[in-house]
């Protein structure tokens, strides 16, 4: 299926700091039609770089591609995907799917009305480490989940204008809790708010519980000074820990060994730690592949489905605009 990916006639509007990203990997993997961006001078240089085209215009590139990249500024999603829907393109639409739940359920609305692929790039359900935990858990190799757990912190980054840390990091592990947890959201507490940031929150708690009784809580902020991307899930079999950046793995087990009723402050607990061997892979490239793979099979009148769906970005959506909802109730 490789060599059909070059068949693809691929765009990519907005092409800023992930844009150009996108324009990169699908320069190797597709025929890059041609980018569009209101800077032209951002434009002009991204399209040099990877020898296509560059159009001021959004609708004239649209009109000549069979699958674009939408990665403008979040408050922008809405009106440009859209525009995809009007000329039949398949679209995926960098997280998050909107800025609310009103622009979500008409991104959703239009697609679905539509015979386009459409999937959003919640970048992290393609790193290498969430798919073996995914899959371990579906073989119950740990046991039963208890609680996972997520930290993404770091300073803040200039390029963020248009939403605060809850839809700039947050999404990500709102995202694969839900991801992993497979179960309808019960109950949510979250706490937060802006220390540096003026108007928008900079750091956030977010405590969830899920249906089958599963814990999962999230840590975001951008007032640390190191870059931390870390999961961890407490089961009932092992204590694991995911480094999203290192793609790494840790699976912890333990037993205990001699155990003296008599004074059980001196328990001897043996712990073995397993390292599985994880191949280290580009998630956007992972995420782009699946892309074009399902636009492929739908030239085919075949339906493969994406890792994202349209459905799944709005819900991440609908939480993360309660997380905001809920704080701001207590500023």
């Amino acid at each position: 299926m490789t060599g059909e990916f070059q068949k693809i006639r691929t765009g990519v509007i907005g092409v800023g700091s992930m844009g150009q990203n996108h324009a990169r990997i699908l320069s190797q993997i597709s025929d890059l039609s041609g980018v569009s961006d209101l800077d032209e001078i951002q434009g002009k240089k991204i399209a040099k770089r990877y020898g296509t085209n560059y159009s001021p215009n959004q609708i004239e590139l649209l009109k000549n591609i069979d699958a674009v990249v939408i990665s403008v500024p979040t408050k922008f999603h809405c009106d440009v995907a859209l525009d995809a829907v009007k000329f039949d393109v398949s679209m995926l639409i960098e997280k998050p799917l909107a800025t609310n739940i009103k622009d979500s359920k008409r991104i959703l609305d239009s697609a679905n009305s539509s015979s386009i692929i459409a999937t959003v790039g919640h970048i992290e359900r393609h790193n290498p480490v969430v798919k073996y935990i995914k899959k371990s858990l579906e073989r119950g190799q740990w046991g039963d989940v208890i609680s996972v757990s997520s930290k993404r912190v770091s300073r803040y980054p200039e390029r963020i204008k248009d939403v605060g840390v809850v839809f700039d990091l947050a999404i990500h592990d709102i995202d694969i809790i839900s991801y992993l947890v497979d179960s309808s959201l019960v109950s949510l507490y979250s706490t937060g708010g802006s220390i540096e940031s003026g108007d928008r929150e900079d750091h956030a708690s977010i405590l969830m519980a899920f249906e089958n009784g599963i814990t999962g809580f999230c840590d975001v902020n951008w007032l640390t000074p190191m870059k931390v991307r870390e999961l961890t899930l407490t089961c009932s079999g092992a204590y694991v820990i995911a480094d999203y950046i290192k793609q790494e793995v840790k699976v912890f087990k333990s037993e205990y060994k001699d155990i003296n009723l008599s004074n059980l402050s001196k328990v001897e607990q043996v712990v073995d730690v397993f390292y599985p061997d994880i191949i280290k892979e580009e998630p956007l490239k992972l995420e782009l592949l699946d892309f074009l793979s399902c636009v492929i099979s739908h030239k085919r009148s075949e339906y493969r489905k994406p890792l994202v769906s349209i459905d799944e970005g709005l819900k991440v959506v609908s939480i993360a605009q309660e997380v905001i909802r809920t704080i701001e109730l207590k500023t």
